[in-house]
């Protein structure tokens, strides 16, 4: 059953099996995000690769239309790499993260994975690991603090700590540094930003003497297609996949023709963050304390898990048409007994009593930041009608307790 459209009929229909509130997954989007993404990024420089950052949903059915795709998935954990195993090979992974013990680098490294080396007791691993491998190719993970000084996360260059990082690995005569990666949790967004992050990378590739390196990765953090309500909360201006590909592909273009190191970024929330919808239904209308309230079977922790400050788009849908006729303010509240469980402060709307409100981009850590309290998780359906998260229950979450 393809669900061509979204009203009320066909939300109702899908509670009766799913239940009050569930996800709404559309893989044929994540697929054109991807492409597009990939595509674009190859028309300014050939040598190029999209990476999918598997935390932002780890959910299997992701992984499986990036294997369709002959994809790539970067993952942080050994958890993320097991998910990611699933569908793919492992040189189609790229392993990074500041937590990896010896045995996930020692499995990493056997199934070909692109492994990134984020710390020192990671360094002292590899030194014990070398002796069983006739060659170990790593990626080495830094910071800048003239790209952003804030980041804790793999070798400090101003500090010394990257070329100290070089000199060790270099010294165990069977590594090769053939990747050189870069990530910053930043709400900056604009091109300009992954620009900077990409000269970064090209000047310490000459000034460490790479010469072994084949890949430049200058991570994630990038935007996707938002909604109006949204955008406005972000500036008001959408940097399109174009915008950034044209401009990290001019760059490694200037620097490194045709011939350069092959350029990876590994974009997350800009790929699956508008594929998936979050519909919960209106349980009851309260009016108290001069408001009025509209209960929906879903919680903060369904829908904001993250704790954002940003407002989510939504709307609603009635069986009875009754459109914006006395449109009225409401606070959309959840399904919990905490009185932080507010929704949304302010939605204009005519909400009655088993309609649907329905969320916006809730395809990045929505369904696997959710914890189960209180309330257990709700489902997932696809656009093509096929349940691929069952709601979870009793059973699915205590099981692994004794």
């Amino acid at each position: 059953m393809k669900l061509s459209k979204l009203d009320f009929n066909v939300l109702d229909m899908l509670s009766q099996k799913m239940g009050k509130s569930f996800y709404i997954f559309s893989s044929q989007l994540f697929e054109e995000n991807y492409t597009r993404f990939s595509k674009t990024l190859k028309k300014y420089y050939k040598n190029s690769h999209v990476a999918y950052a598997v935390k932002a949903n780890y959910m299997p059915e992701i992984i499986r239309s990036l294997s369709t795709l002959k994809g790539t998935a970067e993952v942080v954990s050994n958890f993320e790499y097991d998910v990611a195993r699933m569908f793919l090979d492992g040189r189609d992974i790229i392993f990074n993260g500041p937590v990896k013990s010896e045995s996930d680098i020692e499995k990493a490294i056997k199934e070909g994975s692109t492994v990134n080396i984020d710390s020192w007791y990671q360094i002292e691993l590899i030194q014990k690991l070398s002796g069983d491998f006739s060659r170990i190719e790593l990626g080495l993970r830094y910071n800048s603090n003239e790209v952003f000084s804030d980041c804790r996360f793999g070798f400090n260059y101003e500090n010394g700590d990257l070329a100290r990082a070089v000199e060790m690995l270099k010294a165990i005569d069977n590594v090769k540094i053939t990747s050189l990666h870069s990530h910053y949790s930043s709400s900056d967004k604009s091109p300009s930003f992954f620009e900077k992050r990409a000269r970064k990378s090209i000047e310490l590739h000459k000034e460490l003497t790479l010469t072994d390196l084949q890949t430049v990765n200058i991570g994630g953090g990038f935007m996707g297609t938002l909604p109006a309500a949204l955008l406005e909360q972000f500036g008001g201006v959408q940097h399109s996949f174009e915008s950034y590909a044209e401009v990290l592909g001019r760059t490694f273009s200037d620097e490194y023709g045709e011939h350069g190191p092959r350029l990876v970024i590994e974009p997350g929330v800009s790929l699956v963050g508008d594929t998936m919808k979050l519909a919960a239904k209106v349980l009851e209308i309260k009016e108290m304390h001069g408001r009025l309230y509209a209960v929906l079977d879903t919680s903060i922790n369904v829908l904001n898990p993250t704790r954002s400050k940003v407002t989510p788009s939504c709307s609603s849908l009635s069986s009875s048409d009754n459109g914006e006729t006395g449109a009225r303010e409401y606070t959309l509240v959840g399904n919990t007994c905490m009185e932080t469980d507010i929704l949304v402060a302010n939605f204009k709307g005519n909400l009655s009593t088993g309609d649907f409100v329905v969320f916006d981009n809730r395809g990045a850590y929505s369904n696997n930041f959710t914890p189960a309290f209180i309330m257990p998780q709700p489902g997932i359906v696809t656009t093509e009608g096929k349940v691929v998260k069952q709601p979870d229950d009793i059973h699915s979450i205590l099981h692994t307790y004794s």
